[in-house]
């Protein structure tokens, strides 16, 4: 049970997205060092729901989880991994602003080389690595 998991009151970081492939969903994850220091992560919150959520609604859930079903102390929640959508910052602007002042805001970085990437027009790389892919195991789509 993660309540047990949690009884030794561990810093925890919180990672959440959404996703609107075939409907919206929210999914949280809590992270955290165990007391024999092994990295832990626990799916706490899955939700299929109607609608895509707003900064506000989605900033809610996140405190529902922690504050209301885990009764987690906030100066324990030290860290939130999130990709850069405007609806997850204006949630962890809420959260930083009414719960948890000091709160790591980590955006993913993942997230952000995929959006890059998805604009990048480097027709002379795309040349390069077809020659190459024959030649090499190494060199993919």
């Amino acid at each position: 049970c993660i309540k047990q998991e949690l009884s030794e009151k561990p810093y925890i970081s919180v990672i959440f997205d959404g996703s609107t492939y075939q409907g919206e969903a929210l999914v949280v994850i809590l992270r955290f060092v165990s007391k024999d220091f092994k990295i832990c992560q626990r799916l706490v919150r899955v939700r299929v729901l109607a609608k895509s959520l707003k900064g506000q609604e989605l900033a809610r859930e996140i405190i529902a989880v922690l504050s209301t079903e885990l009764q987690y102390p906030g100066e324990k929640f030290i860290a939130v991994t999130r990709d850069g959508a405007s609806v997850n910052r204006a949630a962890v602007d809420i959260l930083k602003d009414v719960m948890y002042p000091d709160l790591a805001d980590i955006t993913c970085i993942s997230h952000s080389l995929d959006n890059v990437g998805k604009r990048f027009d480097t027709p002379e790389l795309t040349r390069f690595l077809q020659l190459w892919r024959p030649c090499s195991p190494i060199v993919q789509n």
